[in-house]
Parts: structure tokens; C-alpha cells; sequence
């Protein structure tokens, strides 16, 4: 399934919407459906600029059995008109589907539908491609159709639809995939049609005999809970307003192993390609190989940490975190201020945690801030290189006692670091050093965060270890058999926990079979799997995977900018990627005013921060500058959130919900939104031009012709791009007449 379901009265609005079932009321001027499934008005007043369907709510369920998927979506509407409408609802079934139950409500009577023939519903789609400007609908030209008629809903009234059904879900090995479209914001459109606090609810259920290796979403920060090694759900919440992802991307392998690998490849033809690795552990790994470890917890009980009950939040995460030792594990407590003064001089067994418990409990905030004293108390506790040592380190200001400079407390805490110990550091507010944060986790193999002021710390830590509390292997590395591939990020693989998971990306010079082998360690012993790997030859399937590897590299430039100034040769980089992919930096966030239309890629990133594009005029070149010395600060606000950009866009999976609305990547070609039209980036002007009618006969023999245009073509009306050395141009003023012969002759086809 392709496409959405969209209700639309207004005829000037192209407006997108999620599966099913949106009224459309037609007239004579263009409009959009960009739909699954739509009604059309038997007889559609004319209506001025309004929505008068509106969407209240939609609720999508699916329950994934194996192979098999079996759908219920509900939509509300209620018709704020002052009169009632009817029509004929149609929805596209999706490859391998069937419906199993329709209902359409209002005032207590139900309809039912018929499902139409192929060729009958083909010459539907044609009628209505044309008819509606809707070229989305195209996608849709050789599949089944349903068609049902639907009672007049009286105005003011509510109407509930609900469609059931079945489909079998591809594979792309090793995943199945759930590809379901939703919402899709338009350039240009104020007026929407659902209520402003309409929401969206998704919710599938998963479960196979054979076992759930790895559950994967590119396109939505899904909430996924595994219930056990068969059985999980996935979930996601939201206002249709802010949804930004025109549809749900999810992959599934099913399987128990102990660790699984999979890998997804995105080739064009002739160019290097993009793989996605992702590795998981299985759900409940044998507890008699569960890795001990020995953890320390080093808190800043400095003044500032009496400020706002930062001191009393902090002894809150402390003492959660204790309390979920594992009965293997151990640990010590370094609190500190103008010095360390350890709970116990080594470290203690799980036995002792009463008694830290209330240590912890009496920690008062007084005193300087000795960074350095702490760090090095707590590496000189690390006496056994075969236990996995850690170190979460928590602190709400600048050294201020001891040694001072970040680069000379990095350095020294690295050659004190002997046996890989990570040192995972948090940062409260805003007056951190976010270098010396950031540098002390990046040189450990472990990853910082920050606390803002609204924040609670006990949330945060809390929920942090939790994700590290059961380590199942350490000290990762991978290598590859057969296969050249170069550029994979992260450069160093990090620590596989119970429960998560790794993603790496990377690119490859040349298609072929090969094999690719993880090694790390697992309670002290070495640890070996291999899989099997297939990087495809010519496979545009997977267009997220370019602006993923794309993020992380930037995450790497910057950072390494951040690190150790700026540079000329990384900065070019970082702007030709964002140009390339459309990832908003603060090197190019003024491109958004000029022809490169350009994506807002952090996840943490609200409106109004300060990488977010923004309008800059004539002072885009000074604001830029500010924007881009901003992002090298130290301490601040700004220096947390460029800290905060930076380690999004290393960990990146999910493509943003912030996106751009103005630039698409579509099979392997991006186009930019301008002027009304859809161009392709890279097509030369230069070239002889084909230009044809939208919609015209012409047009759809072009499609016949070459029928990998079709997701081209569904971009919109109006679309510029490039064909067998011509520039082929899409609008209302083109040729109308050609048939398919002539068409691949002009093309020398």
C-alpha cells in the first residue's frame, strides 16, 4: 500500500491525508487527494475555501502473525457544514490483500461494498488522476479496487468508517516489511482538514512461533515493548497535525539467535552504494552468561548543586540505580566537590547497598567542583581488566578546584584509563563545560547527555541505565569477508545491551556476496558471529539509508569541529552533504531562504531552536556566522544544544519528523520544490526538452513507456526531471497527443 486516505471540500488545497476514508468535495478547479482510500460527492455543493469534513480521530490496529498482516483502521469525521453530503467511497487493496469487513456508520445504518474489476478500476484511477490533480493515485493503476457507497451524513453530524482487511507482507530478506502510508503535509497549505487536536493512534501487535529477532523503524520513533522472545508490540501517539513522515516503515526478522545479524543496501547504477547493519541481541539471553560488572557512581555535590533541588533529584537517579544492581555486579559511590570522599575505598559487593543507600541519602551540596580528583579516584578503583568497568559520571558545572584546562584532564584521564573503561557523563543546566563532557565520553567509548532546567535528573539518569543495566557483549568490533566497504559510522562499534540494539552505516564500491563477522567479549570470553551478506547491484528500495549515512558523517565532521576547531576542509564537507541530502547544519541552515531547499534533521530539535531553518534576508551571511560561532561555543545554552545535535545525528536511525516539506529523495534522485514545481537537483538545463500535458494521453504513455517514473510522477502536477538525455517537463501547457511509439522515438528509446 501506497498512498493515503484524504477528505477535501476545498478545490485550490492539495492537502494529504492517512489511510481512508476523506471526503472530497469536487469542483471545478484542481485538487489533491494524495489517498488510500477517498470519497467522492454524488452531487458536491459548491463550496467555498473550508473543510467542512473534519477529521476528529484515526486508530490503526494491526495484528502481524508471522507473514501475515490483519488491519482495522477507524476514522471519525464529523461534517461541519450546514448540509448534508453523500458519495462513493474507494480504496485502493494494497498486493496480497483482501478486505474482511467494511463498515460505514451514520445514525445507525451501515453500508456495504463490491470489489471491481481490474480493468475497470483502472480506467477509475485514469478518470480520476485527471479529473482531481491528484497524480498521486497513480501507484495505484494495477491493483484491485473497493468500492462502496456511502449514506448522507447530515450536517453537524459524526460518521465513523472502519475497514478491515488482510495482506501478506513482502520480504526483503532478511525482513518482512510493513510499509503503511499516513499524512503528508503540503507546500503551502494553511487550511487542514481534521481538528486541531485530532489525533493519530497506531498500535500492532507481533508474534511468531519461530521467534522475534529485530524489530526496525526508519521512519517513526516507535515505542516498542517485547513482551518475550515471541510476542511485542509497537506503538506510536501523535497529533495528525504534527506528524511529518508520509508513511510507517517497519521491518521484522523472525528468528532467536543469539545474536542477530541484517543488513539493508541502497545502490544506484554506477555509483558507490549505502548498507544499514543493524545487530541485536535475543530478548532473554541465557542469565548464567549475563556479564557481571562493576559500576561507579561519581555525582558533583557541589554548592551550585543546591540550586533548584538539583542535589536532592540526583540522589533520587542515584539510588534507582542502585537498587537495580544485578546480585553480580559491583560498585561504589564517589561523591565530590572541592574533593572525592568515596563511600568505600574499593569497591563493594551488592551486599553493601543498604548501607550506600543511606550514604547516598545524607549527601549534602557544599563546596568547588574537582572534576579531575573524582575521575581519577574512581579509574584507580578499576584493578580487574576482565570485568566490564563503568563509570556514570554526573556534573552541573566548570572545574573549579584542581586541574582546570579540559584538554589536560582529558589527557591524563586517558592515560589512567588502562582497561577500556567508559565513562558515561551527564551534564545538569546549562554552565557545563560541554567539551570536557562531551571529550571524556567520546575518548571512553561511551556517550553524554544533559539534564536541561526543566528537566528532571532522576528521569533522565533513571531511564539511562536502564538501557546499560544488562550488557551482553563488549569491546565490538566488525569485519567484512568479500565485500569492500569504507566510510562506517560510528567509527567505533559501541556496547550491545540487553533489550537494544546497534545500527552502523556505511557505503561500498562494489555489489556482491560476502560475509561479515561481529567479535566482541562476553563474560570474559571472545565472542564470534558471522552472516552472510548481499550488497545489491541496483536497488533504490531503501532511499532512507543515504540520508542516514549522511547524518552520522555530519555528526562525525561536526564533532570532530567541535573537538579541535574549525576546519575548512571538514566545514566544505559538512555543506555539501546538507546540500546533497538536504540536513539542516549550522553551516547551511540559511539555505533554507535560497533555490536548495533543505531538511531539519535532530530529533531533539523543537521549534524556534536555533538549527531549525530560518527566514535571514539580507543578513543571512552575518546570521549564519553567528549560527555557526554559536555551535562552537563551550558553555551555554547554545553549546548544550550543539552537544545535543551532534550526538543525535552520530546515533541517527530514524529519518526526522522535522523534514522539509520542499525537497523529496525519490528513486535515488532528489528534487526540490520551487516556483510551483518539482525539479530534479541534478538534471542538466541544458538538455533538449519533452514537454507534455499532465494527464493527457501523452502522459500516461509515458508512464507505460517507462513505468519506473511512477513515484516520479506522483510527486505532483507540475514535475521537471531527467530521461534518456532529455528534460522531460510535466505541467498543464505540454503535448497531449503523443502515443507510446512516438514517445520512445523522440527519446531514442
Amino acid at each position: 500500500m501506497k498512498k493515503q486516505a484524504k477528505l477535501i471540500d476545498n478545490p485550490q488545497l492539495a492537502v494529504p491525508f492517512t489511510l481512508l476514508f476523506i471526503f472530497l468535495l469536487i469542483i471545478v478547479f484542481p485538487i489533491r487527494i494524495f489517498a488510500q482510500g477517498w470519497i467522492i460527492p454524488e452531487r458536491p455543493p459548491r463550496i467555498r475555501e473550508s473543510f467542512n469534513f473534519v477529521l476528529e480521530s484515526q486508530h490503526i490496529e494491526a495484528k502481524l502473525v508471522e507473514q501475515v498482516a490483519g488491519y482495522t483502521v477507524k476514522q471519525d469525521f464529523r461534517n461541519r457544514s450546514d448540509r448534508r453530503i453523500e458519495g462513493i467511497f474507494y480504496f485502493p487493496l494494497p498486493k496480497g490483500s483482501q478486505i474482511t469487513d467494511f463498515t460505514y456508520e451514520v445514525n445507525g445504518k451501515k453500508m456495504k461494498g463490491e470489489l471491481l474489476e481490474k480493468e475497470k478500476a483502472r480506467a477509475i484511477y485514469m478518470k480520476i488522476v485527471n479529473r482531481m490533480r491528484d497524480p498521486a493515485l497513480l501507484e495505484f493503476m494495477h491493483q484491485d479496487l473497493f468500492r462502496a457507497g456511502i449514506f448522507p451524513v447530515p450536517a453537524g453530524e459524526k460518521c465513523s468508517i472502519q475497514l478491515k482487511f488482510t495482506q501478506i507482507l513482502p520480504r526483503q530478506d532478511p525482513f518482512y516489511l510493513l510499509d503503511y502510508p499516513l499524512f503528508q503535509k503540503r507546500i503551502g497549505r494553511s487550511i487542514k482538514p481534521f481538528a486541531a487536536d485530532a489525533a493519530l493512534t497506531i498500535h500492532l501487535t507481533l508474534s511468531s512461533e519461530k521467534g522475534i529477532q529485530q524489530i526496525y523503524s526508519p521512519s517513526h520513533q516507535v515505542d516498542i515493548v517485547r513482551k518475550d522472545q515471541q510476542h511485542a508490540e509497537i506503538s506510536f501517539e501523535g497529533k495528525i497535525r504534527e506528524i511529518g513522515n508520509n508513511r510507517l516503515q517497519l521491518f521484522y526478522q523472525l528468528g532467536a539467535d543469539e545474536v542477530g545479524l541484517s543488513l539493508l543496501s541502497y545502490r544506484k547504477e554506477n555509483e558507490d552504494g549505502f548498507f544499514l547493519l543493524i545487530a541485536s541481541p535475543a530478548l532473554n539471553p541465557d542469565v548464567k552468561k549475563r556479564q557481571p560488572k562493576d559500576v561507579l557512581f561519581v555525582l558533583d555535590v557541589s554548592g551550585s548543586m543546591a540550586q533548584n533541588n538539583k542535589i536532592g533529584q540526583a540522589r533520587d537517579a542515584l539510588i534507582y540505580c542502585l537498587n537495580r544492581l544485578n546480585p553480580d555486579d559491583r560498585f561504589n559511590v564517589i561523591p565530590f566537590s572541592t574533593v572525592a570522599t568515596p563511600f568505600r575505598d574499593s569497591l563493594q559487593p551488592v551486599d553493601a547497598r543498604k548501607e550506600a543507600v543511606d550514604f547516598v541519602g545524607k549527601l549534602e551540596a557544599k563546596g568547588g567542583t574537582n572534576i579531575f580528583d573524582a575521575l581519577s579516584v574512581a579509574l584507580r578503583q578499576n584493578q580487574n581488566p576482565e570485568r566490564l568497568f563503568t563509570i556514570i559520571f554526573l556534573t552541573d558545572g566548570l572545574p573549579t578546584v584542581g586541574i582546570q584546562d579540559e584538554n589536560e584532564i582529558v589527557q591524563k584521564l586517558t592515560g589512567l584509563n588502562r582497561n577500556n573503561v567508559r565513562i558515561f557523563s551527564f551534564g545538569v543546566g546549562y554552565d557545563v563545560n560541554t567539551y570536557l563532557i562531551d571529550q571524556i565520553a567520546a575518548e571512553t567509548n561511551a556517550v553524554a547527555d544533559y539534564v536541561k532546567p526543566d528537566e528532571n535528573i532522576e528521569t533522565v539518569v533513571s531511564s539511562f541505565y536502564e538501557k546499560i543495566a544488562s550488557p551482553v557483549l563488549t569491546g565490538i568490533s566488525l569485519k567484512w569477508q568479500g565485500v569492500n566497504v569504507k566510510e562506517v559510522y560510528p567509527r567505533k562499534m559501541p556496547d550491545l545491551f540487553k533489550g537494544s540494539e546497534i545500527t552502523a552505516l556505511g557505503r561500498y564500491s562494489s555489489p556482491g556476496s560476502g560475509e561479515m563477522i561481529l567479535t566482541g567479549k562476553r563474560e570474559n570470553e571472545s565472542f564470534q558471529y558471522a552472516a552472510n551478506i548481499e550488497l545489491s547491484r541496483d536497488n533504490v528500495e531503501n532511499s532512507f539509508i543515504p540520508t542516514l549515512w549522511a547524518a552520522r558523517k555530519i555528526g562525525f565532521l561536526l564533532g570532530e569541529m567541535r573537538r579541535n576547531g574549525e576546519n575548512k576542509e571538514l566545514k566544505d564537507e559538512v555543506v555539501r552533504l546538507s546540500k546533497q541530502y538536504g540536513i539542516v547544519t549550522p553551516y547551511t541552515s540559511y539555505l533554507a531562504q535560497t533555490d536548495e531547499a533543505i531538511v531539519s534533521v535532530p530529533r531533539r530539535s523543537a521549534p524556534g531552536r536555533m538549527y531549525r531553518y530560518m527566514p535571514l534576508g539580507k543578513n543571512k551571511d552575518q546570521i549564519a556566522n553567528r549560527s555557526a560561532n554559536a555551535f562552537l561555543s563551550v558553555t551555554g545554552r547554545e553549546a548544550v544544544e550543539a552537544s545535543e545535535m551532534v550526538q543525535d545525528l552520530k546515533v541517527q536511525d530514524v529519518v526526522s519528523q522535522n523534514q522539509n516539506e520542499s525537497i523529496r529523495i525519490v528513486n535515488g534522485r532528489t528534487f526540490v520544490f520551487a516556483d510551483d514545481f518539482w525539479r530534479e537537483k541534478d538534471a542538466q538545463q541544458k538538455l533538449p526538452v519533452l514537454h507534455i500535458k499532465y494527464g493527457s494521453s501523452a502522459y500516461f504513455a509515458l508512464l507505460e513507456l517507462e513505468p519506473d517514473l511512477l513515484q516520479i510522477l506522483t510527486l505532483g502536477e507540475k514535475v521537471e526531471f531527467s530521461l534518456a538525455n532529455h528534460l522531460v517537463r510535466i505541467d498543464e501547457e505540454g503535448e497531449s497527443g503523443w502515443t507510446k511509439q512516438q514517445l520512445k522515438k523522440k527519446l531514442n528509446l
